[in-house]
């Protein structure tokens, strides 16, 4: 019980990294109060959680002993994640050697002079405007009546704000799919208990990790390393680790 409980708290530390730092850019929005992003913080862990169960449970039942052969779904992709990962090479040149890149060419030609304009007949003069006729000014405003524009920069309500939370959560949580569909598809019914009691604890802790981080942070920028390196680790770490349990268990 051990070795997959381990497994199951390193997945959720990595690919819970990038939901911490969103979480903590929502805490720093002071347009966020605390209750409207932990509700949407629940509902994108509750349901991503919840997805990753039932598509584990029914890959279980219908591969039924080769559903360890799932994994070869995050290998694949982490493998692909690292490969097609290239160095920046080169800088780009600067605005005076554009010149030199392109080489020595023919010398330009001289300009034909160009012809002399033909006198333009003098404009008639314009007829004077007749004079505008008198605004009449506008009424005021009742007292009670919203101004027209008074809904331009209105902020959004209690509702889009938790929409948004809850949004962003279900995408961040909708990647970790990749990872948790095929470790769940390996683990027997009382081993998903137990991993989802696990994962609804330690969420609880990232999301008070994420309220002491907004206290000690400034404004936090997604690290592109996180996407670019760890992402695809992390997927090929559980793709080889589902692969091989499985098929020592068969």
């Amino acid at each position: 019980m051990e070795s997959f409980l381990t497994v199951a708290i390193g997945l959720f530390v990595l690919t819970n990294l990038d939901i911490l730092l969103v979480t903590i850019a929502f805490r720093l929005d002071d347009a966020y109060a605390t209750i409207e992003i932990l509700i949407g913080y629940t509902v994108g862990v509750v349901v991503g959680l919840a997805a990753a169960v039932v598509g584990g449970a029914l890959a279980a039942e219908l591969l039924r002993g080769g559903a360890f052969l799932l994994g070869v779904v995050p290998l694949g992709l982490g493998i692909w994640g690292l490969v097609r990962r290239r160095p920046e090479t080169g800088a780009p040149s600067a605005p005076g050697d554009f010149g030199a890149s392109v080489g020595p060419g023919e010398p330009d030609e001289p300009d034909e002079p160009d012809e002399p304009d033909e006198l333009d007949e003098p404009d008639e003069p314009d007829e004077p405007d007749e004079p505008d006729e008198l605004d009449e000014p506008d009424e005021p405003d009742e007292p009670g009546e919203p101004s027209s524009t008074a809904g331009t920069s209105r902020q959004p309500s209690r509702r889009g704000r938790i929409g948004v939370v809850s949004v962003t959560a279900l995408g961040l949580n909708g990647e970790n799919l990749a990872v948790y569909v095929p470790f769940f598809a390996g683990l027997a019914p009382i081993e998903r208990l137990v991993v989802v009691a696990v994962y609804l604890l330690a969420a609880a802790v990232l999301f008070l990790v994420a309220l002491g981080g907004a206290h000690l942070a400034g404004d936090t920028d997604h690290p592109t390393w996180i996407d670019r390196w760890i992402v695809p680790t992390v997927l090929v770490f559980v793709g080889g680790y589902v692969l091989v349990s499985g098929w020592l268990a068969a």
